[in-house]
Parts: C-alpha cells; sequence; structure tokens
C-alpha cells in the first residue's frame, strides 16, 4: 500500500477538509430548506433497485415490472459471487431489452477488509477488469463503494476503501465508462466533504457523486430531522429532505463532481412499525411524497428507490423472512422464493404514478411547503399540474387552498394514478394529483394551511367530508361508495334519532342510537357541555371537547391503539369553546370496564366474562405498554375508561374511551409520564392488583418493578383523597333535548 494513504493520513485529511469547509462558509447558506423554482426534471429522473432469483422466471417478471412502473433506469448489485451466475444473468437480459443500467460492484466483506494484501488487490482488479471486458460498453454508470461510512456493513477502512477505489476508477476510465461513488449512507456530509477532498487531492474524484438520501429517521419526508441536533433546534437549522439533497449536491459541485444521484432509498416497514399502523399505506405514502420533494428540490440528477423485491422493504414482498446479515443498501444481489409468493405493495403504484406524472415535467414553485401542507406545482406537455398533501394525520380543506372556481377544471387522481370522481373536499397525508388543461393556471390561495387542532386517520375506503350547516361546523367519516346525506348526522337530527336510549346524562349528555345510514350499527352521541364559569373561561381558550375528541381517537387509531371508530364531531361557529359540542363514535360492545373486572377478580371470582384474571393483567399491561412506547401520553387513564370485550377465541378485546386529554408525541414517553398514566389506572385497585399489574407492565419492559415506582401511586392516591374531601356541588342530570 502507498504510505502517503494510510489511514492516519487519510483520517488527518477527512478532518482538515471538513474544517476548511466550514471556514469556508459553505454551510450557511439560507433558504436551501425551500424547494429551488424553474428547473426541468429529467425523463429519467426515477430509477430502481433490482436483484434476481435462481429461477431464471424471475428475470421475466422483473421485466413486466419495470414496464408496469415505465421506468428505464435500473440499478443492480454485483459481487464475486454473482460472476457468470444469476445476477449476471439478469445484467444481460436488461442489457438486451434496452434499460439504462447502472452497475454496482460490491467486494465482499472478507475480501474489503483483506485489501492490504496484494492477492486480494489483484482479485479486486481482475473481478472489475472482467465484468467491464464483458459488459462495460453497454451499461450507463458504473458505481463503486458501498455504504463506505459503515465500516460494520462493508469491511472498508478509509486505507482499504481509497485502494479499491483507485483501483477500480482505473479500470473504469482506460474504458471510457461514467464512475460514480463513493456511496455514503444517509445523510453524514462530513463524510461527503472529506472523502470527496481526498479524491480530490490524488486526482480520483468520480465522475457523478452518489449519497443513499434516506429520510426515515425524520419519520416523514418533509419534516426537519430532529437527529441533527434535537428536537429543539431542528425548526431553527431547517435540515429536512430538500435541504440536505441541495446541500448533497453543493457539496459535489464544490469539489468539482458537478452530478449528484440517489443510489438507494427507502422506507423500512419496521421502522415505520414503531409508531404507526397501516404499514404499507404509509410507506406508499413516504414513496410518493418523497419522490416529489426529491424532483422539486431540483438537485438530484437520479434517485433510485431500491429493493424493488423483498419482505421488509420492498415495493413488492418477497413472502420470505429471510433477511440477510448485510443490510440490503449495501448489498443487494439476489432474493429468496419465486414468483408464486411475491405480492405486489400499494408503494409500487404509488412509484409508478410519481413516475408517469412528475419525470420529465418543469418544476415551477412551492405554492405552500414546511408548514403542514405542501402545494408543488409542475408543468406538463399537456397541463399543469399540483401534487398536494399534508404531513402526518394533518387535514387541509380545498377550499382554503383554492379558490371557488380554481378546482373546477381540475382532473383529480389518487397516490397510485387512478382516477377520482372529482377533487377532494379534505386533502390529507395520501398525495392528491390535479392536472388542470394546459391553458389553465390555477391560482392558490394566500396562506393556505392545514385545519389546526384537527388529527385525520386516512383510512382505505373511507372519505372525510367537512361540513358547515347553518350554525354548525365538523367534519364526518363517510363510506368511500353509498354514503348517505349529511343533514342525518347533524346534531338536531341525532337529539331526535330512532332508538335513542341514554346512558350517562351528567357533566355531559350520552346516547346510543342506530346509526342514521346503517339501521343495524350502532353509534353513540357524547353531547360535551360546560357548564362553570371558570371552565368556561379555560375553554374559551382552547378548540372545542368534541374536536379533542374526534383528533384524539384518530391519533390513536393512526397508531394502532384500540378505540371506537369516529363516525363525526360538531361545532358552533365562534363559540367552540364554551359552546355544546357533539362527538359522534362507533359503539364498542363492552362487557364492561376493567375497573369492574378487576372488581370481580379481587372479590375470589378468578375470572371476568370467562377471562381469567392473569390473562387480563397480561392483555393490559400489553395495551398500555404499546400505547407508551408509541408516544401516547393519555392522561385521564382511569381504570372505567379501558373497557372490556370479548374477541375471537374468548380472548380479552381492550378498548380506551374518554381520549380528549392524550397528549401525543413523536417518541415513547418517559417513565414519569407511564407511572402518572398507571397511578391513575390503578386508584381503584387493591394492593395486590397494582403489584400484578406493575410487574406484567414491567416485565414488558424488560425490567423488575423499583422501590420508588410506589411514590406516584401514593401521591395520586393522597391527592384524590383530598379533592373528594372538599366540598363540590353536586350536579343534577340535565334534561335530554326534545
Amino acid at each position: 500500500m502507498d504510505r502517503e494513504l494510510s489511514n492516519r493520513a487519510i483520517l488527518s485529511a477527512l478532518f482538515w477538509n471538513n474544517i476548511k469547509y466550514a471556514i469556508a462558509g459553505r454551510w450557511l447558506v439560507p433558504g436551501r430548506h425551500l424547494p429551488r423554482e424553474d428547473h426541468a426534471v429529467p425523463e429519467d429522473f426515477f430509477g430502481i433497485c433490482i436483484a434476481t432469483a435462481e429461477d431464471p422466471a424471475v428475470d421475466d417478471y422483473l421485466v413486466d415490472r419495470l414496464n408496469d412502473l415505465g421506468i428505464r433506469c435500473a440499478r443492480l448489485d454485483l459481487t464475486y459471487s454473482g460472476e457468470g451466475a444469476a445476477p449476471e444473468r439478469l445484467l444481460e437480459r436488461l442489457l438486451e431489452n434496452g434499460f439504462l443500467v447502472c452497475l454496482h460492484l460490491v467486494q465482499p466483506f472478507e475480501e474489503a477488509g483483506a485489501m492490504k494484501t496484494a492477492e486480494s488487490r489483484e482479485r479486486w482488479r481482475g473481478f472489475v477488469a472482467r465484468v467491464l471486458d464483458r459488459h462495460g460498453a453497454r451499461i450507463e454508470i458504473l458505481e463503486i463503494g458501498s455504504t463506505v461510512n459503515r465500516r460494520n456493513w462493508t469491511g472498508y477502512t478509509p486505507e482499504t476503501f481509497m485502494a479499491a477505489w483507485r483501483i477500480a476508477r482505473a479500470e473504469a476510465v482506460r474504458r471510457g465508462i461514467p464512475v460514480a461513488g463513493p456511496n455514503i449512507t444517509d445523510f453524514e456530509p462530513l463524510y461527503n466533504i472529506g472523502v470527496l477532498g481526498l479524491m480530490r487531492r490524488f486526482g480520483v474524484l468520480p465522475d457523478i457523486h452518489t449519497n443513499n438520501l434516506f429520510a426515515e429517521r425524520a419519520t416523514e419526508p418533509e419534516t426537519f430531522d430532529h437527529k441533527i441536533l434535537g428536537y429543539t433546534l431542528a425548526p431553527v437549522i431547517k435540515f429536512n429532505l430538500v435541504k440536505k439533497a441541495r446541500m448533497l449536491a453543493q457539496i459535489g459541485r464544490d469539489f468539482g463532481v458537478p452530478r449528484t444521484i440517489s443510489p438507494h432509498v427507502t422506507w423500512s416497514l419496521k421502522r415505520i412499525g414503531r409508531y404507526l399502523v397501516d404499514r404499507e399505506e404509509k410507506q406508499a405514502d413516504y414513496t410518493a411524497r418523497y419522490c416529489c420533494l426529491t424532483a422539486a428540490a431540483g438537485s438530484l440528477e437520479r434517485v433510485y428507490w431500491g429493493p424493488m423485491v423483498s419482505r421488509r422493504e420492498g415495493l413488492i414482498d418477497d413472502g420470505d423472512d429471510y433477511y440477510p446479515k448485510i443490510p440490503l443498501v449495501t448489498l443487494y444481489d439476489t432474493i429468496p422464493g419465486g414468483t408464486a409468493s411475491y405480492r405486489v405493495r400499494p408503494a409500487f403504484d404509488a412509484l409508478g404514478a410519481a413516475n408517469r406524472f412528475i419525470a420529465g415535467a418543469a418544476f415551477r414553485r412551492a405554492a405552500a411547503t414546511t408548514r403542514g401542507l405542501e402545494v408543488h406545482e409542475f408543468r406538463r406537455k399537456d397541463g399543469m399540474l399540483h401534487v398536494v398533501w399534508t404531513t402526518n394525520g394533518n387535514c387541509a380543506a380545498a377550499a382554503d387552498i383554492y379558490g371557488p372556481e380554481a378546482l373546477s377544471g381540475a382532473s383529480a387522481f389518487d397516490r397510485s394514478g387512478a382516477p377520482l370522481s372529482g377533487p377532494p373536499e379534505l386533502f390529507t397525508e395520501s398525495p392528491t394529483y390535479l392536472l388542470w388543461p394546459p391553458a389553465s393556471a390555477p391560482v392558490t390561495l394566500k396562506g393556505a394551511s392545514i385545519i389546526p387542532h384537527i388529527r385525520i386517520y386516512n383510512r382505505p375506503g373511507v372519505v372525510h367530508r367537512t361540513v358547515r350547516e347553518g350554525i354548525w361546523s365538523g367534519i364526518c367519516a363517510l363510506p368511500a361508495e353509498n354514503g348517505g346525506p349529511i343533514s342525518e348526522l347533524l346534531p338536531e337530527a341525532l337529539e331526535k334519532g330512532a332508538g335513542k336510549e341514554i346512558m350517562r346524562n351528567r357533566r355531559n349528555c350520552v346516547w346510543s342510537m342506530d346509526h342514521p345510514h346503517d339501521p343495524g350499527r350502532q353509534i353513540v352521541v357524547k353531547r360535551l357541555q360546560t357548564r362553570r364559569l371558570g371552565k368556561k373561561l379555560v375553554q374559551s381558550l382552547r378548540p372545542a371537547r368534541a374536536v379533542r375528541s374526534w383528533s384524539a381517537a384518530n391519533e390513536l387509531l393512526r397508531r394502532g391503539i384500540p378505540t371506537p371508530r369516529p363516525v363525526a364531531f360538531f361545532r358552533q361557529h365562534g363559540r367552540s369553546g364554551i359552546a355544546d359540542s357533539y362527538f359522534v363514535y362507533d359503539m364498542f360492545d363492552a362487557a364492561g370496564s376493567s375497573r369492574q373486572a378487576f372488581a370481580a377478580c379481587a372479590e375470589g371470582e378468578g375470572t371476568f366474562e370467562g377471562i381469567t384474571a392473569d390473562r387480563l393483567f397480561e392483555k393490559v399491561a400489553e395495551c398500555l405498554h404499546t400505547m407508551h412506547n408509541r408516544g401516547v401520553h393519555f392522561r385521564d387513564l382511569a381504570a372505567g375508561n379501558l373497557l372490556i370485550g370479548k374477541g375471537a377465541g374468548g380472548e380479552p378485546e381492550l378498548c380506551l374511551i374518554d381520549t380528549a386529554r392524550a397528549h401525543f408525541f413523536k417518541r415513547p414517553i418517559s417513565m414519569r409520564k407511564r407511572l402518572g398514566d398507571l397511578s391513575r389506572f390503578a386508584f381503584r385497585l387493591d394492593e395486590n392488583a397494582r403489584r400484578r399489574l406493575l410487574s406484567a407492565y414491567m416485565k414488558r419492559m424488560g425490567r423488575r418493578p423499583a422501590w420508588w415506582m410506589k411514590f406516584p401511586f401514593i401521591c395520586y392516591d393522597l391527592k384524590l383523597t383530598i379533592k373528594r374531601k372538599l366540598p363540590r356541588k353536586r350536579l343534577t342530570p340535565r334534561k335530554t333535548r326534545p
């Protein structure tokens, strides 16, 4: 090895390259978090990473799927074991069919670690030379380097990577093949600055700068990355996907590499599932949103989505539980199983739609961005295109974004490119494509934004309709097909509902009744009222209680926490905080509350509705632990607010009610908040039941109850005891309205 390329010399160069870059002020460019206006999106902007199996029929399947997507750019990984085997067979098939191939040559882990030896270097040189002699004249790009900032994945040290890079680059240059690299993974620009600076110093720069621009750690494509300097500073430094793309491209240009691509990016279903259900639906949303934002950024020449086929990350599920030790972003050269087990996911259609609508268009401007609502405008040959969506759980009214006549000439398409009957009343986290004829110039309203305080669980088969009738405004969740008239769900109609049965009539009035659109379906109507002056003063500063109940219930469902499905909410114009409001939700068939169940077990019955005490404690602990891990601090977790029913096979089925006080976070909540919820829940439980519940809960955290964990329970007991001894005005039942 050259002494000038020792690890110490390389690390020193990496350090000083970053110092010089910072002193030059290249980090401090304002406005890079916003898309660059008026630029063309390349026709071949989108590509995809593919691999094959031993069965040649898989090659046919992959080519058909590429044609379905309309994507002509494919990236294929090839390592020593793939030479003369299935991966090279697929490579030849792609080249024969005219696809633009980015060939990614990858050293095996053991060989990368042995690059200090002459034998290993010669094996690498021979492999590169043989592959390029056979295919080099027909490939579009040769990529060298694979997640080089992850030594545990690749086996490279700085010294051995530079050795491999110089050998492969020399072989490619000798044959006139464009070289891409170094394949930094995730957004870690210190590595990009250091490695490109080192390559420039030794005259071995790539033709194309590559970085796997993942955005998973920010949870959503649009949000500012909290993992750079924390949640507090994230909105200040504003490192969102657009800023990351623009900065990486700028780093490439500063070091003499004008072209930048992202060769591998995806969303892991496992990561999505940490906080949200409907993982595949969210993967599809993120795919469409990511594609639009990277096209709007105007900095990347191409984005390869990948892998195409994989159980955990792919656009197509391979139906196999196998996952390799080395992540697919480092080496994706084979897939298990055969085509009979493959299943196309919604994200596949989302990528195809993004390619059809966005590739080859001209980005004009972002009519709204970075504040929960995204509206991006593209000019196409066949008209003007808007891509509209909100961040997770939010919604925006079409009337707040466009003028009265703006949407009349627009054709609407959903995330997968399927035509809609018309533009939606509410835009949600699932992108909508709006296309106007060529002569149209749709105008967006200044200050367009999301509807504040409203959360939506955007689930398939349900459409959300806005309501503004008389003194009432609100939102209804209706079936996408055959939904009845909204007038039958308005408060006046609910007050006179058929089959009305009063369940409670004290502080709030609660009754059950038949659903006006589906007589066989029971719903619960809760009239939320504020009668005390002090409460009215506080409530006047907050959203209506029905709004808080609706939003909390939707957010719980988004996170997979059981609660009755919301049907509607209604509030009065101008008096939303203090006037009566209505929250309507589906009836949950409960055998009783957890309070009743624990009381029955404490009295020696041993079971409640056939559910044993041990199973009950385990099920409750599981539900509460999942809720807390998904960032929910319930804050009103009385035992009476956790209902228990009997599910399939006699298993206990749980359901949370009275959700209005819940707070939500983007990370698991602290132990203090967890114990706060548990102390409320256990207020009426005896000491033995408390101990069993806490033990079952802590077991799921991999811990044992500690002595200090008793203090939150003692403090809450004392608080409630004092509160109940204070004089209090007794509430009298309020007559129901006719």
